[in-house]
């Protein structure tokens, strides 16, 4: 699964001029960054440390995704947004990275 972080209105950090929709697709000469089964390489990432601010879509690249940085992130051009994941699903899979018991899930 490809997984996409964006705001609360659906914007990514690198696109907020336009909201992300659920079953649209989208082209961009620059591409847009995900990565492959496992949220936590996203909280790696400065500006996106706190799990809790964002919301993660599921992405499916419309063509072959490239990993330029070696860590687990991922390029493609054109993505199709297919869902968005709801979190108690990506503490599901982050649940042993320990990003979600460093009291930034709210408790």
């Amino acid at each position: 699964m490809f997984i996409n972080a964006v705001n609360n209105k659906l914007s990514s950090k690198n696109f907020q001029s336009f909201s992300f929709e659920i079953g649209g697709t989208y082209i961009h000469d620059k591409g847009y960054h995900f990565v492959k089964d496992d949220p936590s390489i996203i909280f790696g990432h400065p500006g996106f440390e706190n799990p809790n601010e964002f919301r993660y879509l599921e992405v499916e690249p419309l063509e072959e995704p490239y990993e330029p940085y070696n860590d687990g992130t991922y390029i493609a051009r054109k993505i199709k947004i297919i869902r968005e994941i709801p979190i108690g699903e990506i503490r599901v899979m982050t649940k042993n990275k320990g990003w979600f018991n460093q009291n930034n899930d709210g408790s």
